[in-house]
């Protein structure tokens, strides 16, 4: 194999030349190295292949086993790949392939919301951005996502998203805060969310020089019918008067339960104490007639108390003295009334 046949047979047929031997020989020794050189060269390519290629299965079976839905695109924002979970969490057609990038877009931000919507095409054209956030459908699902970008030698070559359906622990998560800021028995705002709203509404009226007023009603004689009928009666009652009272409030009116059988309310942006006076006055009338509750007829009356912002105090420990203090005088009156510090 060192010396081809063309060489061999100048040597048979023509006297022998030592210098031309030794050219010729060389040269087929150099042919032969190349020859070896380009053999090693392809088997190691295609020994770099197999492993590009067992690197890829490996890498396509990791995207399909993450829990995770996965989104990569180029740099122009067509589609490179999306695994199995994406297409589930986006309830994607079983023809939607990558080459239908901006159909598959389509689809998502028609499941969105408007809002959410305008957000994640905004983000779509973003260069270099790391983001972790939240995506709510029309159907009431919720996705969070993450993004960041994709690498390659240093430049960023795309976008990779991470989808992950976070509907039910958002569900759960808003029925324990809920759990923990309302009362179970009336589904009225307990004394936690009271006092953070109340908070919220005398800062806004210092901030807009406007009035608030807080009201402390309590039901009279209620022991009575705990004592009469029995809790689960007393318990119906509470329940009917909440009805009643919220049906008589503004949308930015806010009423709680404060414990056992008083509530508080939160009047915020009324223009004169005869404003306050003049709900009272509704609360106190919605409440006359009878409830009939377990085959019992029930009467029911109140007492309120009247505390004006900035009036009767600047703060919300004030306020809430001077409502109790006027809830006292109401009762000690005759019940059935309401009275403030004037």
């Amino acid at each position: 194999n060192v010396v081809n046949a063309a060489a061999l047979y100048r040597y048979i047929r023509k006297p022998w030349d030592e210098t031309d031997l030794i050219l010729t020989v060389a040269e087929a020794l150099r042919s032969f190295e190349q020859e070896q050189q380009l053999a090693y060269q392809n088997a190691l390519l295609k020994e770099i292949n197999a492993k590009l290629e067992s690197s890829l299965s490996l890498l396509l079976a990791t995207l399909e086993a993450t829990i995770d839905g996965v989104l990569v695109l180029d740099f122009a924002g067509k589609v490179v790949s999306f695994n199995q979970k994406f297409a589930e969490i986006w309830n994607l057609p079983g023809s939607t392939s990558t080459d239908d990038s901006q159909k598959l877009v389509d689809l998502i931000l028609e499941s969105l919301i408007k809002a959410d919507a305008i957000a994640f095409q905004e983000l779509l054209v973003q260069e270099n951005i790391k983001k972790r956030d939240l995506l709510r459908l029309k159907n009431g699902s919720v996705i969070e996502y993450y993004l960041q970008p994709q690498q390659l030698a240093g430049k960023i070559v795309g976008q990779v998203w991470s989808f992950r359906d976070v509907t039910q622990e958002k569900q759960t998560e808003e029925t324990f805060k809920h759990q923990a800021l309302h009362d179970p028995l009336t589904n009225l705002p307990n004394r936690s969310l009271f006092d953070q709203k109340l908070s919220e509404v005398l800062t806004h009226a210092t901030y807009h020089s406007e009035i608030v007023a807080l009201m402390f009603l309590d039901l009279d004689l209620f022991k009575e019918v705990n004592d009469t009928f029995g809790h689960s009666v007393g318990d119906l009652l509470l329940q009917s008067v909440t009805k009643r009272l919220v049906a008589c409030l503004r949308e930015i009116d806010l009423i709680a339960r404060w414990g056992g059988d008083e509530f508080a309310i939160i009047l915020p942006q009324i223009h004169y104490r005869q404003n306050a006076s003049e709900i009272a006055k509704r609360l106190i009338e919605v409440l006359q007639p009878e409830f009939i509750l377990e085959g019992h007829c029930l009467r029911v009356t109140i007492s309120i108390g009247i505390a004006l912002y900035p009036e009767d105090g600047l703060d919300s420990s004030t306020l809430l003295r001077c409502a109790d203090k006027a809830l006292y005088n109401a009762k000690k009156s005759g019940r059935n009334n309401y009275s403030s510090l004037e």
